[in-house]
């Protein structure tokens, strides 16, 4: 069983990144961009183009007209994650595994992933704006 890391993420402009953007701006954060995509870390033994392939399939995860998909075997650098801190997608992996029988995922953790375009600290921005230190938590990477 690996962990592999899908990301999601918008063909079409992202309201989330832009309002985002504008919140740091108005708290005094030097920002140049913001991009933003949902994150799932699934459990698995399927190959990257395999779950690749199934996220693309599955309308509920991904919608082919205004999503892209993309695989990974490791966290993407300049990344901010925030995950839930409890049971963050189990609701999505048993909609998986009863709707779309896709009992080869075993386990699956649903997040946001970040990047912010700045020479700013990071962790002011994210501490001050990504995340509720009540029921996430987050990793710079």
């Amino acid at each position: 069983m690996n962990s592999l890391y899908v990301l999601v993420r918008l063909k079409i402009p992202d309201n989330t990144a832009f309002t985002t953007h504008q919140a740091l701006r108005s708290l005094g954060f030097q920002i140049d961009k913001v991009e933003r995509a949902e994150l799932y870390e699934v459990q698995t033994h399927l190959p990257e183009d395999k779950v690749k392939k199934l996220w693309e399939n599955t309308d509920v995860l991904a919608n082919s007209n205004k999503h892209k998909v993309e695989v990974y075997s490791g966290l993407p650098k300049d990344s901010i994650i925030v995950w839930d801190a409890e049971n963050g997608g189990s609701g999505v992996l048993n909609t998986l595994h009863k709707r779309f029988n896709m009992t080869s995922i075993a386990h699956l953790r649903k997040g946001v992933w970040w990047n912010l375009h700045t020479n700013e600290n990071i962790r002011q921005c994210v501490e001050g704006l990504l995340y509720s230190k009540h029921f996430q938590e987050y990793k710079i990477i």
